[in-house]
């Protein structure tokens, strides 16, 4: 799967935003996008995401082809400045603050290097965030903070700042974790990666048999959902998962009322998002796409 001539760049770049859109769609369907109806500009912050996401992968791909022809290493990726530098251009572009749009552009960007290295990139890309630097570390935690003072707030509040990653030696893989741990949930699925590719299996199998790239990808959200532990609605999921998703009546009708729960009680899985994108991504590389 190397992304190295300039069609297989492009394709890339296109799959990448289309990604990051389908993802936002999908979300809990039934529920996309009257999910949204309370707060709108989310929606439409997430796709301006994915339009800025496809145009300033290039360089990122760049440093990819010359990491798998080893002329430089992984120290020199430069993932947390793509990161740093898509978010700036973003919040440029819409004028919106969103939380998800770091996390976001870090899975789907470390994806699309791992699937210059390897034909299936998730396992990669989990085995890459173990050397990936402070420097890297920086990048994301400036890019935070223009996306979302809040959650940048967060992540102060336990110690984490550009300065003190880079001061302490804290690479990309061990501020993942720490991030988690200062409740920014987002962060703590690159390191799952049997979770992850299982997800990505099940979008591309679901497309394979005819069931559609948007029921596949609410799929692939139930396996994330099922499998998270910190999930207040996960053996309900799991059960929608075994009806069949949105394939089957009895599934549909089934999130369609976790959904309405979900609202209620006020849970929110957004921070699925990210994560199951990386898995929309890798699937779409692999040949799944829309009817």
């Amino acid at each position: 799967m190397p992304l190295l001539n300039p069609r297989e760049r492009e394709r890339a770049g296109l799959l990448l935003g289309d990604s990051i859109a389908r993802t936002v769609f999908a979300y809990i369907k039934p529920g996309s996008p009257h999910r949204y109806s309370a707060d709108r500009g989310r929606l439409e912050a997430l796709i301006d995401l994915s339009l800025i996401a496809s145009t300033r992968v290039d360089p990122l791909l760049d440093k990819a082809a010359k990491l798998r022809e080893a002329r430089i290493g992984l120290p020199e990726l430069g993932l947390g400045d793509h990161v740093n530098r898509a978010s700036r251009d973003f919040f440029a572009w819409s004028e919106r603050a969103e939380r998800l749009a770091p996390a976001t552009l870090l899975y789907t960007g470390l994806t699309l290097v791992a699937a210059t290295i390897k034909d299936e990139p998730l396992p990669e890309a989990q085995r890459m965030l173990l050397y990936l630097t402070p420097e890297d570390s920086a990048g994301l935690l400036e890019a935070l903070r223009i996306a979302d003072e809040k959650a940048y707030g967060a992540a102060s509040a336990s110690g984490l700042s550009p300065r003190r990653v880079r001061d302490r030696g804290i690479g990309l893989g061990d501020l993942m974790g720490l991030l988690e741990e200062a409740g920014l949930r987002e962060y703590g699925f690159l390191k799952e990666a049997r979770t992850i590719q299982e997800c990505s299996k099940a979008v591309y199998r679901g497309v394979e048999e005819g069931r559609g790239l948007n029921n596949s990808i609410v799929r692939g959200f139930l396996v994330l959902a099922s499998n998270d532990a910190q999930n207040p609605l996960r053996r309900e999921m799991q059960r929608a998962l075994e009806e069949g998703g949105m394939d089957s009546p009895a599934g549909g009708r089934r999130l369609f009322e976790l959904d309405k729960r979900s609202r209620e009680e006020g849970v929110d899985l957004s921070y699925l998002l990210p994560p199951l994108t990386s898995c929309v991504l890798a699937a779409m590389l692999r040949g799944a796409k829309p009817p």
